[in-house]
């Protein structure tokens, strides 16, 4: 008798050991410290092919525990997946509870309470439905529940998924808790948004000031992003459409699928796809085509027909994914050879979003990994920081476009001023040629003809007439080409132009120079000679000048010329360069220098030459 009593002893302690375990896995207990908890942990899971009393699914539940994740993971062979759970307050107090899942797609979310041994449906929600059969006013599926002290409550949601796979995060915390959670996750969400908008607008500025296709395709691609996650997170749901079950329930995958596209056409276009692998790249464009008709047509198939090949089709999407993929890498890497900055950017940026994806495909396939953190999915993440890689390789572009630019600009400059300097050489060699000529040969030939003339003819006219052509070759040889500038210098040189000038015409020239350097460029001296000569030729010619004033002023490494007339002067602003202002512009620039022209009209003309300068030596 005593052995028996002691045998069924041990068995009600034994059976209140296996029943505390179990409470403690099948129900979660809620104390003043309680704050979240992942329901999925404690959770018991179970599915069906078809519809079943709930009750009895519950019942069913109870017999699988929970694998310790951190989400509900049901198969696509099954229609209806089921995950209950029991809360206990502990606590000495009222306890406000919110109850959230994640997964804001999915089609149908019914959530029962067990009240008198019976489930009853609280809520039933989902993209089938209008927005407003929520309870709360949010983009996933939150369920508010309050707790007496010491009650005990037992909740069961069914999800109908529609011969797809389905993974679903199930998350317990304290009113206040979710509150600040929910905030922080909208702050994020309103960044992401915020940094799209920035990127959106300089896609949208690059392509109108370049003209160039790519920074279109750049805005498009963050656009259909934006939406697609619009749309992922359950926000377009809850902001557009709310009342529209038809458009919520398939608005995501016309944005995904667009995403996409923008998204490999964009690529094309920054890794030069078309140049560096044509025969690929033709490919790619041809497979993504096929792709995108399949994927639009499997929406047209009746239920029956997409149960058939429903396996087909996820398996395609798999391949395809992988397909294009591993084509995008080969694209990179040859890429990579071409143009290495931009390049590795793009990489950075693709991989982030590469390796989000394949972790979303491996959660909603397999169920082997956790996607979602602190209520945001992974993909999420990695579109922030792909946006903020791509908008740096926007950046890199446009910036290496008007490098290219400015070096081309500056290569023509130089290439100018080769030619200028080209074209005033000649010139130069050109003036002493005739200049030589003009004083050896025809000089030469006038004082023979002189001599001539005097020994054979006694006309005092004649002699007087050759006299004068004589000097008039001399001067002009002279003014072709100053061969005094070696013998007497710069300074002097300008001093007897301006003394010339004066001797010669009406025109009254005053000269002065201040520490102008004694010696410098031959060229710089020669050209300033010209513009100078060129310059006092214009005010004999156009300013009706009665008085000239010509300055050379020397400064510590820069020397400045100003020429001053009291001439009836002219409107620079609609005063057509003549060839000699245009000449005079040439040869300073060729050296260096700065032109500058100020006149007004009846009030004269100043003129300013600015040339740096290094004394010869």
């Amino acid at each position: 008798m005593k052995v028996i009593y002691f045998h069924n002893l041990l068995l009600v302690f034994f059976g209140l050991i296996v029943n505390t375990i179990c409470a403690q896995v099948d129900t979660l207990y809620i104390d003043s410290s309680f704050t979240e908890l992942n329901l999925s942990k404690i959770g018991n899971r179970y599915s069906s092919k078809s519809a079943i009393p709930i009750d009895d699914a519950y019942k069913n539940s109870l017999k699988f525990k929970s694998a310790n994740k951190h989400f509900a993971f049901y198969n696509i062979d099954e229609d209806f997946g089921f995950f209950s759970f029991s809360v206990t307050n502990s606590n000495t107090k009222e306890q406000h509870l919110i109850i959230e899942v994640y997964n804001a797609l999915l089609n149908e979310i019914r959530f029962y309470e067990k009240q008198h041994d019976a489930f009853v449906l609280i809520n039933e929600a989902g993209t089938d439905f209008p927005f407003h059969n929520r309870l709360k006013n949010d983009r996933n599926f939150v369920y508010p529940v309050t707790l007496n002290s010491g009650e005990s409550k037992s909740f069961i949601f069914e999800f109908k998924k529609n011969k797809i796979s389905i993974v679903v995060p199930v998350k317990i915390a304290t009113a206040d808790v979710f509150q600040n959670q929910n905030k922080l996750q909208y702050w994020c969400i309103g960044i992401y948004y915020g940094l799209c908008i920035i990127s959106i607008i300089i896609g949208l500025y690059v392509f109108f000031l370049l003209k160039k296709y790519l920074y279109l395709l750049y805005a498009g691609y963050i656009v259909s992003l934006g939406l697609y996650l619009f749309s992922y997170l359950g926000l377009f749901f809850q902001f557009f459409y709310s009342n529209q079950a038809f458009y919520n329930k398939y608005i995501h995958v016309f944005f995904a699928v667009s995403s996409v596209v923008l998204f490999i056409l964009f690529s094309v276009k920054v890794l030069n796809a078309k140049r560096i692998a044509p025969k690929l790249t033709t490919f790619l464009i041809g497979f993504l085509m096929v792709t995108i008709v399949i994927r639009f047509g499997e929406l047209y198939l009746s239920k029956s027909i997409f149960a058939i090949v429903k396996t087909f089709i996820i398996k395609f999407w798999y391949l395809s994914f992988f397909i294009m993929n591993f084509i995008l890498i080969l694209l990179t890497l040859k890429s990579y050879k071409h143009q290495k900055k931009i390049t590795a950017f793009y990489s950075i940026a693709y991989s982030f979003v590469g390796v989000a994806t394949i972790i979303t495909i491996v959660n909603l396939s397999t169920g082997k990994v956790n996607a979602f953190f602190y209520g945001l999915p992974i993909i999420f993440y990695a579109s922030f920081l792909e946006i903020i890689f791509l908008t740096f390789t926007i950046i890199f572009m446009v910036k290496e476009i008007y490098d290219e630019r400015n070096s081309l600009s500056e290569k023509i400059v130089i290439e100018e001023k080769k030619n200028l300097t080209a074209f005033i050489k000649g010139e130069d060699q050109e003036r002493r040629r005739i200049s030589n000529e003009l004083h050896d040969n025809i000089g030469s030939q006038l004082s023979y003809l002189k001599r001539v003339v005097a020994d054979n003819y006694k006309n005092t006219a004649i002699n007087e007439t050759i006299d004068a052509i004589c000097n008039d070759v001399r001067n002009l040889s002279h003014e072709i080409s100053p061969s005094d500038l070696k013998l007497v210098g710069f300074e002097n040189a300008i001093s007897d132009l301006a003394n010339n000038l004066s001797s010669q015409t009406s025109l009254m020239v005053g000269f002065s120079s201040y520490n102008f350097p004694n010696k410098l460029d031959e060229n710089i001296e020669t050209q300033l000679y010209r513009v100078i000569q060129e310059a006092l030729t214009n005010i004999l010619r156009h300013a009706d000048a009665k008085h000239i004033e010509l300055q050379l002023i020397g400064h510590r490494t820069y020397a400045t010329i100003t020429i001053e007339d009291d001439g009836k002067g002219f409107n620079p602003n609609t005063q057509e360069s003549g060839l000699g202002l245009k000449n005079m512009n040439s040869r300073i620039k060729q050296i260096g220098g700065q032109l500058e022209i100020d006149s007004k009209i009846n009030k004269g003309t100043s003129l300013i030459i600015t040339i740096p300068f290094k004394e010869s030596t």
